[in-house]
């Protein structure tokens, strides 16, 4: 059609002056989106309709070419691939977790290090006692995990007594022997009257607790502990895994308003007053510290 067109302007004639273009002629067009589309002369021959492309368009059966993609069901057919979910079969192997029940075992190598050979993991039938003899080798103090958290209960810097709640977290795999621990609180002392140390509760103790104030003139922050034990009593590692105390510090006179200045105590933080963790009161283990950290020497 370009060519006859180039013929037709060349000619010349009054009839085509102003014309394009032959009315009703048609030829092929790049529209919109680089489609492929016709268009027509107009009636009076002065210009081409817009491309269109609707004719080709109809050809979406590119989307149809879609139909390919539900070939992908073909891929649905990989769902035979999911039937290597029976390799998940081999969770079966997972069942060898029961093996893990044997890390039950590896709580009886704490009577491992107490014992001469695994045969003392039939012992774990005995497993508190059997393990306290392990203990005495020191391969126990590995087995435990123990979190000391605390709350003030007497926040102020300056107050008449040290009160405190102080809570043993139990985040390992074994009960622990309260027997075995002993806890410090570390503090500086102002009063000169006498002080005693009182225990208000005690979740867990059997027996009561033991407590004895004890002067420390080598460390910073505190020249005085309060070193608390056990006679009896066991934290498990069951729901409720704790041991908590209610700790009290005061001097034997109360008529006597006399104040501790809390601000220069190394276990002793005001801003707790709900219970959270705290790394400034110490627990030992058969006399081997396991929890917190002690206040740095002069």
């Amino acid at each position: 059609m370009l060519g006859l067109f180039g013929l037709l302007t060349s000619c010349g004639g009054g009839s085509s002056t102003g014309r394009v273009c032959i009315p009703g002629s048609t030829q092929s067009c790049v529209g919109p989106g680089v489609c492929a589309g016709a268009q027509s002369c107009l009636a009076d021959g002065t210009t081409w309709s817009t491309c269109d492309c609707g004719g080709p368009g109809s050809g979406g059966t590119t989307g149809s070419a879609g139909t390919t993609g539900t070939a992908g069901a073909t891929g649905a057919a990989g769902a035979t691939g999911t039937g290597g979910t029976i390799g998940s079969a081999g969770t079966t192997g997972s069942a060898g977790t029961t093996g893990t029940a044997g890390t039950t075992g590896a709580a009886g190598t704490t009577g491992n290090a107490g014992a001469t050979g695994t045969a003392g993991t039939t012992g774990t039938g005995g497993s508190g006692a059997g393990g306290a003899g392990g203990c005495g080798g020191g391969g126990c103090t590995s087995s435990v995990n123990l979190r000391v958290q605390y709350a003030a209960q007497a926040a102020e810097a300056n107050s008449g007594h040290i009160q405190c709640t102080i809570v043993l977290m139990n985040d390992g795999t074994s009960e622990v022997q309260l027997s075995e621990l002993t806890l410090r609180y570390w503090y500086t002392r102002e009063p000169t009257m006498p002080e005693t140390a009182y225990v208000d509760y005690c979740k867990r103790c059997i027996g009561g607790v033991n407590g004895k104030l004890t002067l420390e003139t080598q460390r910073s922050y505190a020249d005085h502990y309060v070193e608390i034990s056990w006679p009896g009593g066991v934290i498990p590692t069951s729901a409720g895994r704790d041991e908590q105390i209610n700790l009290r510090i005061d001097t034997t006179d109360d008529s006597s308003i006399t104040n501790y200045n809390q601000s220069n105590d190394w276990s002793f933080d005001g801003t707790k007053t709900t219970v959270a963790d705290w790394n400034h009161i110490t627990v030992y283990r058969n006399g081997a510290l396991i929890a917190g950290q002690e206040p740095p020497p002069f």
